[in-house]
């Protein structure tokens, strides 16, 4: 019997489908500091800018797909937001669905910024999300 390899899309929501007990419904704020330390943990660097992120309430590094990936939450007026950044996803633009769960990958250098939530949010922002962490990241290898 043949398994298909499950897309990445569905990779990210079945990790953040294990993991929304800890994370979502988080609130507070996640300090300047622990923000850089857990993009440098992906392989990446957090770049200093006039605009700022959107608000993060949880920061963390897990694995995703046998990589470091960092792992936020963002809470905007429109609901929370996990934004992923995969420094190894060899994917392309993708936009994914499955059950309460919806985001966008979006290519960034070498790898890859995922927005995901399940608010009924316009496709617009996740891209104005991703577009904010693709603006303030650089993904310096692992």
């Amino acid at each position: 019997v043949y398994l298909r390899e499950p897309a990445f899309g569905e990779l990210l929501v079945n990790h953040i489908e294990n993991e929304v007990h800890q994370v979502h419904g988080k609130s507070g704020s996640i300090n300047a500091s622990r923000l850089a330390y857990t993009v440098a943990q992906s392989g990446a660097r957090l770049m200093a800018s006039d605009t700022p992120l959107p608000h993060v309430v949880y920061a963390s590094n897990c694995i995703i797909h046998g990589q470091l990936a960092a792992h936020f939450v963002v809470e905007t007026a429109a609901g929370q937001y996990t934004v992923m950044l995969l420094p190894r996803a060899g994917g392309g633009e993708e936009r994914f669905a499955s059950g309460r769960w919806h985001g966008v990958l979006t290519r960034h250098g070498d790898g890859q910024v995922a927005v995901i939530t399940d608010a009924q949010a316009h496709a617009g922002t996740l891209h104005s999300i991703a577009a904010d962490f693709r603006a303030r990241i650089v993904f310096e290898g692992v």
